[in-house]
């Protein structure tokens, strides 16, 4: 029995088979640790605060375009290693690609769109943006699509790049807060204009809002008002916070100085029969 063993062994051919094997196995582990590493170390480069957004939009772009390039290194060494030669593989994938070509035009195009939004920094992860009639926070973005989660129902859109014509940026380095006031005709205008300029003439939050606040004046006329506009630039994602206070502390001007903040109503008149049956 050990002579059998030994005569196995000492077979060259048997012992270029566990060669082999042993290759492969060495592959494939150093193929794993290498994934792995490079997953924890973008992970430390791409945590970093001091990152941008853009730069944080390409972590998984480049998570994933390194963890290809080491499954296809490995992938060709495996092919090496167990005899089997590369060169039908690539004239293969080079006639797959002339035929999938032909088919995948949107795909070329999803990927060409990518690029540019990234590049150009058109946005980034955690803007709002709308396209077309969809408008949302940036969840992701990807050379081939871009993920937008509604703030109002939760509902997540995922838009092909290649789809992606106008973007309206509501949060590219800045915002504005406007709140439009309705205000009563019979109430005077310069008085209205007067306790405004008087209530924010102060008003300042460093690091919030980037000007002085503006009372514009009349933007608007209504059947039952006329509309008063309050704005200031913000910081990205503070203008709704802005816009909240600015209303809370219009609303209480106003009713200090004994004015009502201008709403809807309906006035039903009865002629003398409707009056004598109500």
């Amino acid at each position: 029995m050990k002579q059998t063993l030994i005569n196995f062994f000492s077979n060259s051919g048997v012992q270029t088979a566990l060669f082999k094997i042993l290759y492969v196995v060495i592959v494939i582990g150093v193929t794993r640790l290498l994934v792995r590493f490079l997953n924890k170390t973008l992970k430390k480069i791409f945590k970093n605060k001091e990152l941008d957004q853009k730069q944080k939009t390409l972590f998984p772009i480049v998570k994933n375009a390194f963890k290809f390039l080491i499954y296809f290194i490995a992938f060709c060494f495996l092919l090496e290693i167990l005899g089997i030669s590369t060169t039908p593989f690539l004239a293969i994938a080079s006639a797959m690609s002339v035929a999938i070509g032909f088919g995948a035009q949107q795909l070329v195009k999803d990927l060409i769109s990518g690029f540019f939004i990234l590049v150009e920094d058109q946005f980034k992860v955690n803007d709002v943006i709308s396209v077309e009639d969809v408008t949302g926070t940036v969840e992701e973005i990807s050379f081939r699509t871009t993920k937008l989660r509604n703030g109002l129902d939760g509902e997540l859109y995922i838009i092909p790049n290649g789809e992606i014509k106008i973007v309206k940026n509501k949060t590219k380095d800045f915002m504005n807060a406007v709140v439009d006031i309705p205000i009563p005709y019979e109430v005077d205008v310069d008085r209205v204009l007067e306790i405004l300029n008087d209530e924010f003439k102060n008003y300042s939050k460093p690091g919030i809002t980037y000007s002085r606040l503006e009372v514009v004046g009349i933007t608007s006329y209504n059947e039952f008002s006329y509309g008063v506009r309050v704005s200031c630039k913000t910081a990205v994602g503070k203008k709704w916070e802005i816009e909240m206070e600015l209303r809370r502390r219009i609303k209480k001007a106003l009713e200090k100085e004994g004015i009502d903040i201008a709403y809807q109503t309906m006035r039903v008149e009865l002629n003398e029969n409707e009056k004598k049956s109500a």
